[in-house]
């Protein structure tokens, strides 16, 4: 990838991730050069992948875009490069693996405010948390992470307690 800014979009690439709405911000930016580059990550659906082309045709910088299942290797990269991830969900209220990884690379998310998200997000020590998908109120806490430039401090979070260790601790203890 190349310098400057990157917004990791990962996973199951879908409408629910509220990805159109996060390309219409970034194509409203007038910030040229310096607005950050998209990256999407993960196998799109057929729908999603149709309109993808269109939408990030209107981007400034393109995108990086890898349409597949994305392996071990290239999920310590990716995660290890970007400035900050995209968890802008629509209509999701249940937890998010991608907040989780999120949380074990300490890089900054922007959330929306719904659901276990929004919940474990509530207090901005993660990124800012967004009440509406608009392009003022996405490209506001992008240019909020981004400003920023430092990790989330995050010592005591308690999705520490959603680590691989703390999973086979759990487990350990239950089978006794």
């Amino acid at each position: 990838m190349s310098d400057g800014m990157h917004v990791l979009v990962y996973g199951a690439i879908n409408d629910r991730k509220g990805l159109f709405e996060l390309v219409d911000a970034l194509a409203q930016r007038t910030d040229g050069a310096h607005a950050p580059r998209l990256v999407i990550a993960g196998a799109q659906d057929e729908d999603t992948r149709a309109q993808l082309q269109r939408a990030i045709a209107r981007l400034t910088k393109a995108p990086v875009v890898l349409d597949r299942f994305i392996s071990s290797e290239t999920e310590l990269d990716l995660f290890s490069v970007c400035d900050v991830v995209w968890l802008g969900y629509k209509g999701h209220y249940g937890m998010s693996g991608v907040l989780v990884q999120a949380f074990r690379f300490r890089k900054p998310v922007v959330a929306t405010a719904d659901g276990l998200i929004g919940w474990f997000c509530r207090t901005g020590e993660l990124g800012p948390v967004i009440e509406d998908l608009s392009s003022a109120a996405i490209n506001r806490a992008i240019d909020d992470v981004l400003a920023r430039r430092e990790a989330p401090v995050v010592d005591g979070h308690m999705l520490e307690r959603n680590t691989l260790s703390q999973f086979k601790e759990t487990l350990r203890q239950a089978v006794g």
